[in-house]
C-alpha cells in the first residue's frame, strides 16, 4: 500500500517538472465561454455534402467570416461560387431572405459557431467529451419536429470550431472543416 502512495505523487510532479499538467476536464460552461471569447474568426473552409438519394457526394471549398454574435458569411468558391449569410434572421443570398429554412438551420449555425449552448441545449441533447484543446460535442434533438429533419450534430474543436457534421434524417449528410486565419487561431 505504501509505495502506490509515494509513485502517484511522484508522477504527478515528473508531469508537472516536464511542464505537462493533467488535462483538464471539458465542461459545456468551459467551451461555452471559450467560444464565446473567441470573437470574430475568419478563415478558410472545405466541405463535403452527400445526397443520399442520388449516393454521391458534391466537395467544396471557400472562405467564412463569423462575427460573434452577428453572422456567418460563407463564399463558397467551388463547386460553385456563391455568397450566403447566415444570421438570426436566416438565410440571405444576394440581399433576398430564403424563404426555406428548414427547422432554422441558419440560427442554429450562428449558435454552434459562437457557442450558444444555452439555446442549444434547449433544443438538443448535448454529450461532450475531451478537453479545451481537443473537444466534441455531440448534439441529438430533443424535440420531435427538428427531429424529423436532423438526426444529431457532431462538433469538434479546440480554442475555435474546427468540425461541423450534420446528419440529416433522410440520410443526407454535411462535412464541414474549418480552418482560422493564423492570426486568429491564436
Amino acid at each position: 500500500m505504501m509505495p502506490s502512495l509515494f509513485y502517484r505523487p511522484a508522477a504527478l510532479l515528473l508531469l508537472f517538472m516536464l511542464g505537462l499538467t493533467p488535462a483538464r476536464a471539458m465542461t459545456l460552461t468551459t467551451l461555452d465561454q471559450q467560444l464565446s471569447r473567441q470573437g470574430d474568426v475568419s478563415g478558410t473552409f472545405e466541405q463535403h455534402r452527400y445526397l443520399a438519394d442520388l449516393e454521391t457526394t458534391i466537395d467544396g471549398h471557400g472562405r467564412y467570416a463569423f462575427e460573434q454574435g452577428e453572422r456567418v458569411r460563407w463564399h463558397l468558391l467551388a463547386p460553385v461560387e456563391q455568397d450566403l449569410v447566415l444570421g438570426r434572421q436566416g438565410v440571405e443570398q444576394g440581399g433576398e431572405m430564403f424563404r426555406d429554412d428548414p427547422a432554422g438551420i441558419a440560427r442554429l449555425i450562428l449558435q454552434v459557431m459562437q457557442g450558444d449552448l444555452a439555446t442549444l441545449r434547449s433544443r438538443f441533447k448535448v454529450k461532450l467529451s475531451g478537453a479545451p484543446t481537443d473537444w466534441q460535442a455531440h448534439l441529438t434533438p430533443r424535440g420531435e419536429a427538428l427531429g424529423r429533419y436532423l438526426d444529431r450534430i457532431e462538433l469538434a474543436g479546440d480554442r475555435h470550431m474546427r468540425h461541423v457534421r450534420m446528419l440529416m434524417h433522410n440520410g443526407d449528410r454535411l462535412d464541414i472543416q474549418l480552418q482560422p486565419n493564423s492570426t486568429d487561431a491564436r
